[in-house]
């Protein structure tokens, strides 16, 4: 469903470009540019239909492949606690956004913007577990680390389409060349937590040890539930308007 909406809003924002009157076109403003943020990497495209109104869209992709290390500690996990080596090359994975959003100008420089975000990909973060580190805690028992070879949390959106507001800096169909900023939020609601590790299937297999994955995902979700629901956007770019 997530792929199906991501092709559909990819539709229609280039349908929206080629049928948008020409001479609108040239007297609004069209504009186009790169961004970086918590939204990721990637290009904005940007019709203006009026002085004030412009619909503007965009994709992002986060690659954080570059990146250290990340305390699973930060996450809340006992799972694979990096203070005793237990987990290595631990990295955040991150999905593809396409954004679709309306700016109102309050300014020529100011605007609040409304839109959906739609998003392919898993959400989450992944490691490996050094065989030669110390215990691992899943739920309330403790197992050695050589009876692990990797670990997955991923959180799991219960709507294909996520709104967002956020206020900005910059106008995208101005004439010319032009940085520009963003921020605001992202509201996801519920997240299903998922929790998945490889290792040696003889423990793994165990009902015990499916009990207490199954308790340390549930302790995940309790603070998934806290403090994950809203996603926060920081982005800032350049832009060029015909």
């Amino acid at each position: 469903m997530k792929i199906q909406g991501s092709l559909i809003a990819t539709g229609l924002l280039t349908a929206v470009l080629f049928t948008y009157p020409s001479q609108g076109l040239s007297g609004q403003g069209i504009g186009v540019g790169a961004r970086g943020g918590t939204m990721g990497v990637g290009p904005e495209v940007t019709l203006g239909f009026y002085q004030r109104f412009a619909v503007r869209g965009g994709f992002g992709k986060m690659d954080w492949d570059f990146m250290p290390e990340i305390p699973t500690s930060l996450f809340g996990m006992g799972f694979g606690l990096p203070g005793s080596g237990d987990a290595t090359t631990t990295t955040a994975l991150f999905p593809e956004t396409i954004n679709v959003g309306a700016d109102v100008y309050l300014t020529d420089n100011f605007r609040v913007t409304g839109g959906l975000l739609l998003q392919t990909g898993e959400t989450g973060i992944q490691g490996t577990v050094d065989s030669s580190g110390g215990d691992i805690t899943v739920g309330s028992q403790s197992y050695s680390a050589g009876t692990f070879e990797t670990f997955k949390v991923t959180l799991d959106e219960n709507k294909d389409y996520i709104p967002y507001a956020s206020i900005g800096l910059g106008n995208h169909s101005e004439r010319g060349f032009g940085l520009f900023t963003e921020l605001g939020a992202a509201f996801y609601g519920n997240r299903v937590v998922t929790l998945e590790t490889t290792g040696n299937v003889n423990v793994l297999g165990e009902t015990e040890f499916k009990t207490n994955l199954a308790e340390e995902q549930a302790s995940l979700q309790e603070k998934v539930d806290g403090y994950l629901k809203i996603w926060p956007i920081l982005s800032i770019g350049f832009r060029f308007s015909l």
